[in-house]
């Protein structure tokens, strides 16, 4: 069982998450614990508490509020690659020949490269700084303090100012940009619900709500991560810290359905496999 979960992150068919002390793999199918990983410093994988996770080509990229570290660490053959320090990181996305950082104790969006990700760049700054998606070409950043999400790369060029993609959000986290590209997954943790935002029109509609969210706090201690990521099937899965969950949706043309009976089930299990029907195409909301 979870004591804080925070941030999801999908690799080769195991679902990974955080949490205080340790990181989690989960066969994404049927959600069978199949990875744990004490994340003691010193200990066992020398990790420095990770507070979210995302991933880098066949590695997972944790990253340490507390610690300001971002380490690249393979979990399959165990083998922990680069630690590296950054102020309060709290996301990460690669990109071209590197990866960009949010650093929310210094309100910035770094881009980091070379061998040890040590040539560094300022490319965005604000105080609310927070989670990142995108592509080869686009990037997009949630800002929690704006409550927007903005475009903040474009066809490989940094924006200066960024694109506002949609505003108006409670306290936007997690993002994820489907595969076509014309779809963001945003979660709200301010409103408890799964976001889906047009990346073109701005054009915003919930594809769940009544979600297990704690709210966001900027420069919260441990900064947890509310994500969400999409597998080549299409299943989505999003981390819930307040429920201690991690909720997976599933693909269909039918609309969405919820169980009301997932909630109140959140706390006896380690990965709950929520079933919400939904479709891309219709955007409908069926409850």
């Amino acid at each position: 069982m979870f004591s804080i979960t925070m941030g999801v992150a999908l690799l080769k068919d195991t679902l990974f998450t955080v949490h205080p002390g340790a990181l989690f793999g989960f066969d994404s199918t049927t959600g069978e614990r199949v990875i744990v990983v004490r994340s003691i410093p010193g200990g066992a994988g020398g990790f420095l508490e990770p507070t979210s996770v995302t991933t880098w080509n066949d590695d997972l990229v944790l990253l340490s509020f507390p610690f300001g570290a971002v380490q690249i660490y393979d979990p399959f053959t165990e083998t922990l690659k680069l630690t590296t320090i950054f102020g309060g990181p709290i996301d990460a996305h690669p990109f071209q020949d590197g990866l960009i950082v949010t650093e929310v104790q210094n309100g910035t969006v770094v881009f980091a490269s070379g061998d040890d990700l040590g040539e560094r760049e300022v490319i965005y700054t604000s105080p609310g700084v927070t989670f990142l998606t995108g592509n080869e070409t686009d990037v997009y950043l949630t800002d929690i303090l704006d409550q927007t999400l903005y475009r903040i790369i474009q066809d490989g060029e940094v924006l200066d100012p960024p694109t506002v993609v949609a505003t108006g959000f409670a306290a936007p986290e997690g993002i994820v940009l489907l595969p076509d590209g014309d779809k963001i997954l945003l979660v709200d943790a301010g409103k408890e619900s799964l976001e889906e935002v047009d990346t073109m029109t701005g054009n915003v509609e919930t594809i769940a709500t009544d979600l297990g969210f704690l709210p966001g706090i900027p420069g919260l201690d441990f900064g947890f991560a509310n994500d969400v990521a999409v597998g080549d099937s299409g299943a989505i899965y999003v981390s819930g810290d307040r429920a201690n969950v991690i909720y997976k949706f599933e693909s269909s043309t039918g609309g969405t359905t919820m169980s009301s009976a997932v909630s109140s089930l959140s706390h006896a299990f380690p990965f709950m496999l929520m079933r919400a029907f939904f479709s891309f195409f219709l955007g409908t909301l069926a409850v």
